[in-house]
């Protein structure tokens, strides 16, 4: 039994910080969007590129 939550414990986890990375790259690109450093398409674009990135390398 010790396994299988061991086992969901390591899943809960990954997925944390598969969240918390997505959310770091919302941010970021949101971020500038708001102070006008960038227009909506720009930030769309990039976060499109960096998440897209994110999931192949994670």
């Amino acid at each position: 039994m010790m396994a299988g939550s061991t086992m969901k414990r390591t899943l809960f986890l990954f997925a944390g910080l598969f969240v918390l990375g997505i959310e770091s790259i919302l941010n970021e690109e949101v971020s500038a969007y708001f102070s006008d450093d960038k227009t909506a398409e720009e930030s769309a674009r990039m976060i499109q590129d960096w998440v897209s990135t994110y999931l192949v390398e994670y």
